[in-house]
């Protein structure tokens, strides 16, 4: 992927994060697409929400350093050999489906935490692993 993509929408939580929507979609062959929903959420990585993973300031710091800040959430959704005449639509009917089921866990009060939570420790193992 090229890198390439084009801002759909954009939606501000309850909590007041924002989640972007973005087409990434391209054309692979002849009258056929790769269509991909790409959802980004930037979730700033503040002190305190830095103080609730409960460790080492200097691993903490050290953590906002190579995630980024803000951190981003990424998921994607996509679909494969579409036709041309129905790309968009199922570009729509993937971002649909994503806001449907997926609203009320990004809307939670502790979604940021709990997903900043997760990424840490994951950062975390991979540096244990490449000691």
């Amino acid at each position: 992927m090229n890198g390439e993509r084009a801002l759909l929408e954009s939606r501000t939580l309850p909590t007041g994060l924002v989640v972007h929507l973005f087409d990434r979609s391209k054309r692979i062959a002849g009258d056929r697409w790769y269509v991909q929903l790409l959802v980004e959420i930037p979730i700033p990585l503040d002190d305190s929400l830095l103080d609730k993973l409960g460790t080492d300031k200097e691993l903490l710091e050290a953590f906002r350093r190579e995630a980024g800040n803000p951190f981003v959430y990424r998921y994607k959704k996509e679909r494969n050999f579409i036709d041309a005449g129905e790309k968009d639509a199922a570009l729509e009917q993937l971002k649909e489906e994503f806001l449907k089921t997926n609203w009320n866990y990004l809307a939670h009060p502790r979604f940021a935490e709990l997903t900043v939570k997760k990424s840490f420790r994951e950062w975390e193992e991979r540096r244990r692993w490449y000691r």
